[in-house]
């Protein structure tokens, strides 16, 4: 994965050559597709930062409620929900798509968090029939 360089700068000390795209494989493990679909979505809603300064804190919460919205709709909020209501039955997926949001906007990540970890979890894990059906349909990422 690293080799040195056989060009030593003036100061004695080689750099090493790191093959990026290796140790990307090696740290993304067996989530790597998930962690690049999460990438993708940060990129594709990197402006949400600066456009915390453009609002007011009104605006801005529900632009980051917008892009939640947005990033429900590619799966990526939903991969440990049980494929009956629109998941993809992963834990592990889940996790690896939360921690790698935390490379982005922390304000989406909490809103993420709060919304499919504590809100979904708690209707998935303490709810009803009813509450599955009514709360969690897969369907709708809105809900």
């Amino acid at each position: 994965m690293a080799t040195e360089n056989s060009s030593a700068p003036a100061g004695g000390r080689l750099q090493p050559e790191i093959d990026v795209p290796a140790l990307t494989a090696v740290l993304d493990g067996e989530y790597a597709g998930i962690r690049d679909l999460v990438r993708t979505n940060l990129v594709t809603h990197a402006a949400v930062l600066d456009e915390a300064d453009a609002f007011g804190i009104d605006a801005f919460r529900e632009r980051v409620r917008d892009v939640v919205v947005q990033l429900a709709a590619t799966g990526q909020t939903g991969m440990g929900f049980p494929g009956a209501y629109g998941g993809g039955d992963d834990v592990g997926a889940s996790i690896a798509a939360f921690e790698t949001l935390a490379f982005g906007d922390l304000s989406v990540l909490v809103k993420v968090g709060v919304q499919f970890g504590l809100f979904g979890g708690a209707i998935l894990h303490l709810g009803t029939d009813h509450h599955h059906k009514t709360y969690l349909p897969a369907s709708s990422p809105e809900s």
